[in-house]
C-alpha cells in the first residue's frame, strides 16, 4: 500500500490579475416552469423548482398553485421543459380537483427520453382521497395503475409510483379497497406494470397468496410490492403468503419475477427453507437487464431458523451463492448470508457470517461470478481480534467484477476500521493510516464513499492525531482516493491554517466522483480559531492531482464564507452556490457559480448574454444538475417577484474572464489550472 499527499493548501494556479486570460462560456438564459396567474399569489409571490432532470436536456419539476386572497396556496402542478417549451403535465379532471379548485401533481421520475411518471392527488388533496398514478408519454399525461373497483372504494384510491424505465415501463402499487370511512377495510395491496398500453397486475394471486381481511370476514386480501424494473420489463417484487389465514397469520413471503406476461415465483423454496409451521419467506433484492435476479431465502428446520442462503435465478435455474462451507457454519446447521449488489454482467456481492462452534465470529466478504463465489476481503492477524473475530463488508461493485469493502481492524484490543479494494483476483487495504489518522490507542478508521467504473474509491478516514479515540472525539475527517492502477492512496481536500480549528480539528467532506475520476468536495474553515466560519468548496482532479478551491465572498466582520458543491458532471462540470456578502457584512442570499478546469469558477449569473436584467430575473441562486451540452438548469429569483423560478442557461460562446469580475469585495479567490479551452466541453463516450 502506498499513500501520497497532494499540495493542499498551495497547488500551480493562476492569481487573480492572470485570470484575465481565460476563456469563460457565456450564456442565454431561459425561465422555465409555470408563471401565469393560477401560479401567482395575491401579493405576486410565485414558487417553481426543478425535480428531476436527464442528460438529453429534459426537466421536470413543480410549481405552487395559488387561489384567492382567502384560499392562499391551492397545491402544486407539475411540468416538463422538453428542450423548447414548458409544458403542463399531471392528472387535472374532475376526479383530481376539489370544491375550491385544489390541485395537486408531483413528478417522480423521468427517463432519457422524457417520459415522467407521477402522482395527482385525487380531489386534489381534499379529505384524504388518496392518488392517480400517471405517465406522460412525451404527447399527453395517461392515467395508469391499477383503477378498478377492487382497487377503488367510495373515498377513491391509493397507487404510488415505484420506477420508470427508458424503454417507457412503469411499476408501482395500488392498494385494494382503501378505506371509506370504517365502511370498507383495505383488503391489501396489488403490484402493478405498465407497458405502454396497459396496465398489468403482477405479483402471485393464487390461492397460497390469498386470504381474509378478518376472521369475520368474507373478502378476499393479497399483499404484494413490486421494488424494481429493467428496460425489458421484467420486474421483481413479493407477495404475502397467507393460504386462506387472516392478515395476522401470514406464513411469509414468495419472491417473484415478471417477465413477457407471466409472473414466475423463485427463490429457495424446498423443505429446508420451509418451518414446521409452513411458515417460508424468499425476497427478490436485484434485478440487471438480462433478467438475473438475485436474493434471499430464510432456512428452517421443524420450527427452529437456520438463518438464510442468497440465491442467482436466471432462466429456470435457482443457484445457492454465498458461503455455506464449515467456517460459515454453525454447529447447528445455521447460515446466514447478505447481497449488497448485482451487476450487468452477471456477478454479485454480498457477505456470509461467519461461526466458531455456536459462536458468531464475524463475516466474510465475497463475490459470485462465473458460476463460483470467492471469498474477498482482508484477513491475517490485523483484521481478526484475540477472540478470532473477523468482519468483511462487500459494498460497491462495479461491472469490471472490482469490489470496495470495509473489514474490521484490530490493533490487539483496540477496534478501528479498515477499506480494501478487490481488483478480480487479489484484496488490498486502502485508506490513510498514518499518524494523523491514528488515535492514542492505536485505532484507525476509515469508511467507503463510492467507486467508480475505473475502480477508482473515495473514502473518508477519522483524524485523531493521537488523540482519544471515540467516534464524537476525533479531530475531524479527511478524504482520499483510490487508483488501483499505480495502487495508491491519495488524501484530497484542504489542509492548512485555514481549514484547522485551534484544537487541531479538521473536516473534509465529499460525496460526487465522477466517471474522469474528479471529486467535488468542502472543507470547514476555522482560520486557527474555534468559532465556525463556514465552508471552501473544492474540485480535485486526478489526471494533474491537482485541488482547485474558491471562497467567492468572505464576510468583513469576521471572515465566515461559505460555498457547496451540488452537481459534477461526467465531463468534469461543477456547479454549486456560495453566499454573497456585502461590504458592511450583510448578506445577500446565495449565488450559483460553475467550475471546469478550463474555465475555472465563475458567477453564473455574470456569465448571461447582456446581463440579468435584460432577462427580467434578479439573481441565480442555486444550480440543479446539467446535460450533456453543459445547459444548465437551477434556481433564483426574478425582477420584482418574491419566491422562487427556474432558469435554464444554454451556453453560446466564450470570452475573456475580465479580474474585476472575481472581485466581490473578499479577497480569496482560489486557485484555477490553466488550459485553453475548446469551444464546447466533449460529452461523455
Amino acid at each position: 500500500m502506498k499513500i501520497t499527499l497532494t499540495s493542499l493548501s498551495a497547488v500551480a494556479g493562476l492569481c487573480l490579475a492572470s485570470q484575465s486570460a481565460l476563456a469563460v462560456p457565456v450564456y442565454s438564459l431561459q425561465t422555465i416552469g409555470l408563471y401565469d396567474a393560477e401560479f401567482t399569489r395575491y401579493d405576486g409571490y410565485q414558487y417553481s423548482r426543478p425535480t428531476q432532470a436527464n442528460a438529453n436536456g429534459y426537466v421536470a419539476g413543480r410549481t405552487n398553485r395559488y387561489g384567492s386572497f382567502s384560499v392562499g396556496y391551492n397545491g402544486q402542478a407539475a411540468w416538463i421543459y422538453n428542450g423548447i417549451n414548458t409544458t403542463r403535465i399531471g392528472l387535472t379532471g374532475e376526479e383530481f380537483t376539489s370544491s375550491n379548485n385544489r390541485q395537486y401533481s408531483s413528478a417522480f421520475w423521468i427517463n432519457n427520453n422524457g417520459y415522467v411518471a407521477g402522482l395527482s392527488a385525487l380531489r386534489g388533496g381534499d379529505n384524504r382521497n388518496g392518488w392517480g398514478a400517471w405517465l406522460y408519454n412525451g404527447n399527453s399525461t395517461v392515467r395508469i395503475g391499477l383503477v378498478d373497483n377492487i382497487h377503488r372504494s367510495l373515498s377513491g384510491q391509493t397507487t404510488k409510483v415505484i420506477g420508470l424505465s427508458d424503454s417507457g415501463y412503469v411499476i408501482g402499487t395500488s392498494i385494494r379497497r382503501p378505506r371509506s370511512f370504517s365502511i370498507i377495510p383495505p383488503s391489501g395491496q396489488s403490484a402493478w406494470l405498465y407497458d405502454g398500453s396497459n396496465t398489468r397486475n403482477i405479483g402471485l394471486t393464487d390461492a397460497e397468496h390469498t386470504g381474509l381481511i378478518n376472521i369475520n370476514s368474507t373478502d378476499d386480501y393479497r399483499y404484494s410490492e413490486v421494488t424494481r424494473l429493467n428496460n425489458a420489463g421484467q420486474a421483481i417484487g413479493r407477495s404475502v403468503r397467507l393460504n386462506g389465514a387472516v392478515t395476522e397469520d401470514a406464513i411469509g413471503y414468495s419472491a417473484w419475477l415478471y417477465s413477457g406476461g407471466t409472473t414466475t415465483r423463485i427463490g429457495l423454496t424446498g423443505a429446508g427453507y420451509t418451518r414446521d409451521d409452513d411458515y417460508k419467506s424468499s425476497e427478490a433484492l436485484f434485478l440487471n437487464e438480462a433478467g438475473q435476479t438475485v436474493g434471499y431465502s430464510d432456512r428452517y428446520t421443524g420450527s427452529s431458523s437456520l438463518g438464510r442462503n442468497a440465491w442467482s435465478y436466471k432462466d429456470g435455474i435457482t443457484r445457492i451463492i454465498g458461503l455455506t462451507d464449515a467456517i460459515h457454519t454453525r454447529d447447528d446447521g445455521y447460515q446466514y448470508s447478505l447481497i449488497s449488489g448485482l451487476n450487468q454482467r452477471g456477478s454479485a456481492i454480498g457477505s456470509s457470517w461467519r461461526y466458531s462452534g455456536s459462536d458468531r465470529s464475524g463475516s466474510s466478504a465475497w463475490i459470485y461470478k462465473g458460476g463460483n463465489t470467492i471469498e474477498i476481503g482482508l484477513t491475517g492477524p490485523l483484521y481478526t481480534n484475540r477472540l478470532g473475530l473477523s468482519t468483511n463488508y462487500a459494498v460497491y461493485l462495479n461491472e469490471a467484477d472490482q469490489v470496495a469493502g470495509r473489514a474490521g481492524r484490530y490493533d490487539g484490543a483496540v477496534n478501528g476500521q479498515s477499506t480494501w479494494f478487490y481488483s478480480g483476483k487479489s484484496t488490498v487495504e486502502i485508506g490513510l493510516y498514518d499518524a494523523e489518522h491514528t488515535s492514542e490507542l492505536g485505532t484507525k478508521r476509515n469508511d467507503i464513499i463510492k467507486m467508480n467504473e475505473a475502480g477508482k474509491v473515495l473514502g473518508k478516514a477519522n483524524r485523531y492525531n493521537g488523540t482519544t479515540a471515540y467516534q464524537d472525539q476525533t479531530l475531524g475527517q479527511s478524504i482520499w482516493l483510490y487508483n488501483p492502477g499505480p495502487g495508491v492512496t491519495t488524501r484530497i481536500g484542504l489542509t492548512g491554517m485555514t481549514y484547522m480549528r485551534d484544537d487541531g480539528y479538521a473536516f473534509n467532506s465529499a460525496d460526487k466522483l465522477n466517471a474522469a475520476s474528479q471529486v467535488a468536495g468542502y472543507a470547514k474553515r476555522f482560520e486557527g480559531g474555534s468559532a465556525d466560519l463556514g465552508q471552501t468548496v473544492w474540485f480535485y482532479d486526478t489526471s494533474t492531482g491537482t485541488t482547485y478551491f474558491n471562497d467567492f465572498s468572505i464576510r468583513p466582520s469576521d471572515g465566515y464564507a461559505f460555498s457547496t458543491a451540488e452537481f459534477l458532471g461526467e465531463d468534469g462540470l461543477m456547479l454549486g452556490y456560495y453566499e454573497l456578502f456585502d461590504a458592511s457584512s450583510s448578506l445577500l442570499g446565495n449565488r450559483a457559480f460553475a467550475f471546469t478546469i478550463e474555465d475555472g469558477f465563475f458567477d453564473l449569473g455574470q456569465q448571461i448574454s447582456g446581463d440579468l436584467a435584460s432577462f427580467d430575473w434578479e439573481y441565480l441562486a442555486q444550480t440543479f444538475s446539467a446535460d450533456l451540452t453543459g445547459s444548465i438548469v437551477g434556481t433564483g429569483k426574478l425582477s420584482g417577484v418574491d419566491g422562487q423560478a427556474v432558469y435554464l442557461l444554454s451556453e453560446t460562446s466564450a470570452v475573456p474572464l475580465p479580474a474585476a469580475v472575481w472581485l466581490f469585495g473578499s479577497g480569496l479567490l482560489g486557485l484555477l489550472g490553466i488550459a485553453k479551452r475548446n469551444n464546447r466541453r466533449p460529452a461523455p463516450a
